[in-house]
């Protein structure tokens, strides 16, 4: 996202689902654009890094004027999260409508065969202020969604409260993906297995993907 081919102004570059913006705030600290922050959580917004603009709003229903915006960006679970495929393919048409022909959506995501070749996982891990994190997750293969479960346990010098949930990640093969991204309006451009811009394999960590909204 560092350019947009053919504009001598930059307009504002959203981030998908950006959370506290750990990704938006260095992307708009790099480029120097407008970058604007999604997310459906208050708290997240209000803890924001900085150096990119939080809104709260909805992802299938974008508050953006139809081809004002040069580019987004969504990484890992951004568009993938506990929605629905009916809702991914809606929130895939927003983010088309919302920019301009020619704008590009660069998505990451994780390769479907990395979870067919390991279809569960099971962490542990203790955080920098002491709090504990628990994760457990299973693969369907037949849904296409990992099943996961949650839990962090706060360090007893806080006030010692467990927090825990369920959640599912929706994934794709590659051709699938393909297929939602043209029928949402995209032309896919091209696609790398690793952030430095490697060819794709099974056995890649990384689906990135560079697709521009058709120019009709």
């Amino acid at each position: 996202m560092g350019r947009v081919p053919g504009r001598r102004r930059p307009r504002h570059v959203p981030r998908a689902s950006c959370g506290e913006g750990r990704h938006a705030g260095p992307l708009g600290a790099r480029t120097h654009r407008p970058v604007v922050g999604l997310d459906r959580d208050p708290l997240s917004l209000t803890q924001r890094a900085p150096h990119f603009l939080p809104l709260r709003a909805d992802l299938r229903q974008l508050p953006f004027r139809t081809g004002s915006l040069a580019g987004a960006v969504a990484f890992y679970a951004s568009l993938f999260g506990s929605l629905e495929d009916d809702e991914i393919a809606a929130t895939l048409k927003e983010t088309a409508r919302s920019l301009r022909p020619g704008g590009r959506l660069l998505l990451q995501t994780v390769p479907l065969e990395r979870f067919l070749e390991e279809p569960t996982a099971e962490i542990e891990t203790v955080l920098p202020d002491g709090s504990v994190l628990f994760e457990r997750s299973s693969f369907d293969p037949q849904t296409g969604r990992d099943q996961g479960f949650r839990r962090l346990s706060m360090k007893a010098g806080e006030d010692g409260r467990t927090l825990s949930g369920h959640y599912f990640i929706r994934y794709y093969s590659l051709p699938q993906l393909t297929c939602l991204l043209e029928g949402a309006g995209f032309v896919v451009r091209w696609i790398h297995g690793d952030v430095y811009g490697g060819p794709l394999f099974s056995s890649s960590r990384d689906l990135i993907i560079g697709a521009d909204r058709h120019n009709a």
